[in-house]
């Protein structure tokens, strides 16, 4: 099988996924830490993006962005599960995150010639002339991390963190095979993935 994407549940015991197994249609998955199968959540089809209690969020319709190719964007959408109606909360976005308390998302936006980073929807806290991605609401809901691309079409990537009031500072160098970040629990580190370069020991 194939996951496209996995988020935890606020308390930690679920995970939520966007997955595919035995050649079946991809569905929006609830896998529970202690039971070996996951189960649908009978949400509509999209890339799990976060989660709150009872909620789950999702990039739907998902097309690629006229002013660049490769950067897909759909429609933010909030399903409660199991069962009930889905509500859209913003339209072309590439990426977004949940605040801890549910009360707002940060979302990602890509148009001709900037990347804008909204913290809640319709109010810009960062912007570059080339890309960003995974954005992450810090525990405290005060601050969004983030990974910056400079250079658009480059894959050297920076962690950046932005406050409230737009003011970012980045914390790493550009460097290729950055992916995914994620605050500590205490909210006082940002941790992110990614591989060593070539010829790196450990």
């Amino acid at each position: 099988g194939a996951i496209a994407a996995a988020h935890f549940s606020p308390d930690g015991n679920t995970v939520l996924l966007t997955g595919r197994w035995d050649g079946r249609p991809w569905e929006v998955l609830e896998q529970r830490l202690d039971t070996l199968e996951p189960r649908p959540l009978g949400v509509a089809l999209g890339r799990v993006v976060a989660s709150a209690v009872g909620e789950v969020a999702l990039l739907t319709s998902l097309r690629r962005c006229r002013s660049d190719g490769l950067v897909p964007t759909g429609d933010l959408v909030r399903a409660p599960f199991p069962g009930g109606t889905a509500r859209t909360v913003a339209e072309g976005v590439c990426d977004a995150d949940w605040a801890r308390d549910g009360s707002a998302f940060a979302i990602v936006r890509v148009e001709p010639d900037v990347a804008r980073l909204e913290y809640p929807p319709g109010r810009s806290l960062h912007t570059t002339p080339g890309m960003l991605s995974d954005p992450r609401v810090s525990p405290d809901g005060r601050s969004v991390a983030f990974l910056e691309y400079p250079v658009r079409g480059h894959m050297e990537a920076r962690v950046g963190v932005v406050d409230g009031a737009g003011v970012a500072r980045f914390l790493t160098e550009p460097r290729k095979s950055v992916e995914g970040i994620a605050w500590s629990p205490d909210g006082r580190e940002i941790w992110h993935g990614g591989c060593l370069p070539c010829g790196s020991a450990g």
